[in-house]
């Protein structure tokens, strides 16, 4: 694929999740496992299924997740984050519930991560909210997530600004320690002062 951009639709699948008929049962005996909205949490990617909620049920459903797979919720409450996330565990036992949009790259132009990327940055998030419907619950219909443009660029800029991003991120990292840090020591200061 040319530099320039496409749709998502045109770079990738987009499946919507399972839909349970009723709650979701745990059993610790199930050999499905199953991704939820309170399992994506921004910047941590998936890998293994430790966390996960087992079911007894097999259901026969396209939303079983593939290594790589993007997921995005389709839901959120007023002002919060689309949170994103990829999945980088096995394929086949992993079954992504239906307030989770599963997001299946098509062909190699795009890496996996540099969608995430794409997904987590304030354009895109600004994107997703303002073609939201509803107003309590946010929801992103999947027809309207596939009209999204996807900027492609080469891989090796897409590499580029992946591992740009993750310096970016560890940087990020390191400052708010250090302020954690100095707060600490601040208080320390004062604690000591106030007792001497």
């Amino acid at each position: 694929m040319k530099h320039g951009c496409a749709k998502l639709e045109e770079v990738a699948e987009i499946i919507t999740g399972y839909s349970f008929r009723k709650s979701i049962e745990p059993d610790p005996n199930g050999q499905i496992f199953v991704v939820q909205a309170k399992d994506i949490v921004n910047g941590e990617i998936i890998q293994s299924t430790e966390k996960l909620t087992r079911i007894l049920e097999e259901p026969n459903h396209p939303a079983y997740l593939q290594r790589d797979d993007l997921l995005l919720l389709s839901k959120v409450y007023p002002g919060a984050q689309f949170r994103t996330t990829i999945y980088q565990g096995l394929s086949g036992k992993v079954l992504a519930s239906s307030s989770i949009h599963v997001i299946r790259l098509k062909n190699d132009s795009v890496l996996p991560e540099y969608l995430f990327m794409l997904f987590s940055s304030g354009f895109t998030q600004k994107w997703l909210q303002e073609n939201s419907s509803g107003v309590n619950t946010p929801t992103m219909p999947r027809a309207t997530l596939g009209t999204l443009t996807i900027p492609i660029i080469s891989i090796e800029q897409q590499k580029a600004y992946i591992s740009l991003s993750k310096e970016m991120k560890n940087m990020q990292r390191l400052l708010q320690e250090k302020a954690d840090l100095i707060a600490i020591v601040q208080e320390q200061t004062l604690v000591s002062l106030i007792t001497s």
